[in-house]
């Protein structure tokens, strides 16, 4: 199953979050928690995020840095990560998934 973990809990309410990941997915599922969750969870998982300000420097208007990563994790707990650059050609992302899968 497909799980998307937004790495902005206090901006990504479920409702936000749900429509959200609607648009990578039909079926995936959106995760959130409290921001210290959410530290723990990059934290395990390895993955980096940052706020950062935006050019108007306006509070409520930032911009999230962060890993961009695919965990595939087998039936025996054996986590895979790939790690793809921006802009892929989704059929090269594909590729490279199934060579794991």
């Amino acid at each position: 199953m497909p799980l998307f973990v937004t790495f902005d809990p206090v901006r990504d309410t479920l409702p936000i979050l749900k429509d959200n990941v609607s648009n990578f997915y039909p079926s995936i599922l959106g995760l959130t928690g409290t921001p210290a969750e959410t530290d723990v969870a990059a934290k395990t998982f390895q993955a980096f995020f940052r706020r950062e300000k935006s050019d108007d420097n306006d509070p409520r208007n930032y911009l999230v840095s962060h890993t961009s990563a695919f965990y595939v994790i087998n039936p025996k707990d054996k986590i895979m990560i790939k790690q793809f650059k921006y802009g892929i050609i989704l059929d090269q992302m594909f590729a490279a998934l199934a060579k794991i899968l």
